[in-house]
């Protein structure tokens, strides 16, 4: 297939439907049998088995670009919408930036030795991240525009996807 990038987790599944069941990707490495298990909103669950890191090995091994999917601080907008509350969007936003610093730090960094622990010394090349996924509306870019400072911030030379157009 050659893909040129591969999104991950992607979907409705990174909004869920529950806020226990959103995706968090230090819940997806390590020992498998240590990681949380998640229902998504279509009805099917998942071990985890597949994780955030075996993700980004998989796009190295493809040469493809990861593009990791957050949640925005918004549930699944179109069976059940509900909002984080905007002053707990900093847990959110620790969410995808460590979840980078885990992809791209050196090995000698905090997120660079868990890495090396799970098996990656060397960091992966992740230069795309996508702010909740099919989002949209006034609420949403509020969202947004927090997760983009912050992003931009500490990891200027990431770009960062947006599910509307920003007004």
């Amino acid at each position: 297939l050659n893909p040129k990038f591969v999104r991950f987790p992607g979907g409705a599944y990174v909004e869920s439907y529950a806020s226990p069941m959103i995706p968090r990707w230090r819940e997806s490495v390590g020992a498998i049998e240590t990681r949380k298990p998640l229902w998504s909103i279509w009805g099917y669950g998942t071990s985890n088995g597949f994780g955030f890191h075996e993700y980004l090995q998989l796009c190295d091994d493809l040469n493809a670009n990861p593009v990791y999917v957050t949640n925005a601080g918004i549930l699944n907008q179109r069976y059940l919408l509900r909002y984080e509350e905007v002053r707990n969007m900093n847990t959110w936003i620790d969410e995808l930036t460590s979840a980078i610093a885990y992809a791209t730090e050196p090995r000698d960094s905090l997120y660079g030795q868990h890495r090396s622990e799970n098996g990656r010394s060397d960091p992966f090349p992740l230069n795309f991240v996508e702010i909740g996924s099919q989002n949209q509306g006034f609420i949403y870019e509020r969202r947004y525009r927090n997760f983009r400072s912050a992003v931009r911030d500490s990891f200027p030379q990431i770009a960062m996807v947006c599910n509307d157009t920003l007004g």
